[in-house]
């Protein structure tokens, strides 16, 4: 009976898939695999008429069977903190002797090739033409690699950048095995995913989030009341004033949606219904009524709002809820007695309380746009939208078989 190691190194394939064939535990237990199997069966007293390489293609099934139910369990218990990781890389690439990743200048060189090294001793290809970058996280890594060499007289290697740092240079490429590298690894506990979910209640309550708004204005007229809030509305950008047309592909129409100012105003803009997220139209602050009406202080609470601080020379001891009952109170008084300043924005149509008069200030509007859950209001793409995104891309590959415990 031919060995599991020695129809490996006949160049023959013991399994389908070839996936543990290198690992030395898997081959040690693929030769005991087969007695076991063959004895259960009856083998010393009938005839099993199966041959080695059956028994190892079901050995090969069950360890990737195994392999496939511990990782589901593991992305499933940490799949919070796994949610938009890096996938990582598809492919695995091959390593020299030290352990580093090398590069070949042509498909006419041979990795085995004997050639000389930084200290001029014979030495294999591979072990000589080795990567600058070995960290495969990086984004040169596969795709804009340069030559490295090694360090003469040092143990263990260090790399260092050759002579030649204007030609790129490729990693070779193992095996295509798709997300991996993460695999039997315990990751900690992150509220990354929590944040996340919690980002559009940041959003709306202006305290972050990742959505932007836009500000602009309306020019009020004396006596008009009702104005359009996509026809009316200007954004003010670069001495210029914008508006909400949409975008007719002229360089020189004063739109919000045409490229030239989209691209440096809002990137993510698009023509479609505009949420109006604050109209700064309200009435005074009702806390400057606590003091003397012929006061100044009065005039700088109601422009700046000094309510905290006080020219009088009377104070008077009180507990806060009697203030807040006070301004309250105050603040009704001015809704009900007076004309209160409000608006009503339905539709595209926004009216003003009370009608305008005498020449009034511009209206200032705080509005943003649907949010485009691909597409965040950051200066860059959002790798994590590319990332991790369900278990079919969690960046888990096949566990070794020699770091598996004999439970």
């Amino acid at each position: 009976m031919a060995s599991f190691a020695s129809i490996l190194s006949s160049g023959d394939k013991p399994t389908p898939f070839g996936i543990f064939d290198n690992d030395l535990h898997f081959q040690e237990d693929a030769d005991g695999l087969v007695i076991y199997v063959k004895r259960l069966l009856g083998d010393d007293i009938l005839s099993v008429e199966l041959t080695n390489k059956q028994i190892w293609a079901n050995f090969e099934e069950a360890v990737l069977e195994f392999s496939k139910q511990i990782n589901t369990h593991q992305a499933e218990s940490y799949m919070s903190n796994i949610l938009g990781l890096r996938t990582g890389l598809n492919d695995t690439f091959k390593i020299n002797d030290f352990g580093h990743y090398y590069y070949l200048n042509s498909d006419l060189e041979n990795a085995d090739d004997i050639v000389l090294d930084s200290d001029s001793n014979n030495e294999t290809r591979k072990n000589v033409q080795v990567l600058l970058i070995q960290d495969t996280t990086d984004p040169r890594f596969k795709t804009k690699n340069k030559k490295g060499v090694y360090k003469a007289n040092t143990e263990p290697k260090e790399i260092e950048a050759s002579g030649d740092i204007e030609t790129i240079v490729l990693p070779i490429v193992n095996e295509q095995l798709g997300p991996n590298g993460q695999q039997q690894k315990f990751p900690r506990e992150t509220l990354d995913y929590l944040i996340r979910r919690a980002e559009p209640y940041a959003s709306e309550a202006f305290v972050g989030g990742v959505s932007n708004s836009v500000r602009g204005f309306i020019k009020l007229e004396s006596g008009k009341q009702d104005y359009n809030i996509y026809t009316d509305l200007v954004v003010p950008f670069d001495g210029q004033e914008l508006s909400l047309e949409a975008y007719d592909n002229t360089d020189s129409q004063l739109s919000l949606f045409n490229p030239l100012y989209k691209n440096q105003i809002l990137p993510t803009a698009t023509e479609s219904k505009i949420k109006v997220n604050e109209v700064f139209h309200f009435s005074p602050q009702a806390a400057y009524r606590f003091f003397d009406t012929t006061s100044a202080i009065n005039y700088l609470n109601n422009q700046f709002a000094f309510e905290s601080f006080t020219p009088e020379t009377v104070f008077y001891v009180l507990p806060v809820f009697e203030d807040l009952l006070r301004a309250g109170q105050l603040d009704i008084s001015n809704r009900v007695r007076r004309s209160n300043f409000s608006y009503k924005l339905q539709g595209q149509d926004l009216r003003i309380y009370p009608r305008p008069q005498n020449d009034p200030l511009n209206l200032f509007v705080k509005f943003s746009f649907p949010s485009d859950p691909f597409r965040p209001n950051l200066p860059y793409d959002d790798v994590s939208i590319e990332g991790v995104s369900n278990l079919s891309n969690v960046p888990f590959g096949n566990i070794e078989y020699k770091k598996i415990n004999q439970m």
